[in-house]
């Protein structure tokens, strides 16, 4: 066997387009709390009507989700909803490149929103504990997280 062929053959597996996800490092997180919508006084009337528009906003958001990006630069962290302590409630990743990327981030305000004004309505407190940060990956032209314990999020 020449002495040629391993480094040919490892420019072949080279060429080979088995990369996996790529992460993003400091991936950008959506400015949420900027611009915020005036909220329905009715929506916040009760802890029942507050708990039904919070629960339909949270659907049009996973609708309106896209998780394809141009690259990897375009998979952002979406911070939603607002603790009383302070922080997002939970983290999602979107294709901030998206067609929908705008109306995303026009739903994310409005959750944050309706949860600061539930709170100062209704009193609402909430639990101090900090929404995990899901790591941003990238692959096939499409945005991932992981959650600290590493299994994929299916958007």
């Amino acid at each position: 066997m020449s002495r040629a062929f391993p480094l040919v053959l490892v420019f072949a597996l080279a060429a080979c387009d088995t990369v996996g996800p790529v992460a993003v490092s400091n991936p950008v997180v959506a400015p949420v709390t900027e611009d915020l919508p005036a909220i329905d006084p009715a929506d916040v009337a009760t802890v029942e009507a507050y708990h039904a528009r919070r629960a339909a906003l949270d659907a049009e958001i996973r609708a309106a989700i896209d998780p394809s990006a141009s690259g990897p630069q375009a998979c952002w962290l979406l911070p939603l909803g607002h603790k009383a302590c302070g922080g997002p409630v939970e983290y999602r990743v979107y294709g901030a490149s998206t067609p929908s990327a705008p109306e995303v981030l026009r739903l994310a305000r409005e959750l944050y929103a309706l949860d600061v004004a539930a709170q100062e309505a209704l009193g609402l407190a909430s639990t101090c504990d900090i929404a995990p940060v899901p790591e941003v990956r990238y692959a096939d032209g499409q945005c991932l997280s992981l959650p600290p314990d590493g299994a994929p999020i299916l958007h």
